[in-house]
């Protein structure tokens, strides 16, 4: 008797490398990412929101500073304070692990701010708040810290 059963369609396959495979090097070491597009001069080194090195150091700036987060619920001026002390926490782990250099020619109102350091970075994460909302966007494109494909080969290859 001949086989009458509807053929079964073929099975589409998720590949998880592909989907969630983090490159940790970019992950965190960072990408270079342009502004205001990829193919601008002006580059900036981000690495990826959540990676190893910001969590370590948030979490230990945190309870370093656990007394100030402890007492926020107290009155309105604590509240204030500790509001003030996690934007400086955010903007200096921000500026360490996240945002890890640039290449261009940066200047503030036609000052030259010169060669990436930390304290630099922190200080304009802290000044300009659209710029750590890029930066923080920039760090948060999840593809583009996926491996690509060519890494993906090489890796299964082994």
């Amino acid at each position: 008797m001949p086989d009458t059963a509807t053929p079964t369609p073929a099975v589409k396959l998720l590949d998880l490398m592909s989907a969630f495979g983090a490159d940790s090097k970019l992950v965190n070491e960072g990408r270079w990412v342009g502004f205001p597009n990829d193919e601008s001069e002006h580059k900036f080194l981000i690495a990826r929101l959540n990676n190893r090195g910001q969590r370590a150091m948030a979490s230990r700036l945190m309870l370093e500073n656990r007394e100030i987060f402890k007492n926020s619920d107290k009155d309105k001026a604590h509240e204030l304070k500790a509001e003030e002390a996690l934007r400086q926490l955010e903007a200096k782990v921000m500026g360490t692990q996240i945002l890890k250099g640039w290449t261009s020619n940066l200047c503030i109102a036609g000052k030259a701010l010169g060669e990436y350091t930390p304290e630099k970075a922190i200080d304009l994460l802290t000044k300009f708040e659209d710029f750590r909302s890029w930066v923080e966007a920039a760090a948060q494109d999840n593809d583009e810290y996926i491996i690509k494909p060519e890494v993906e080969e090489e890796l299964t290859k082994n």
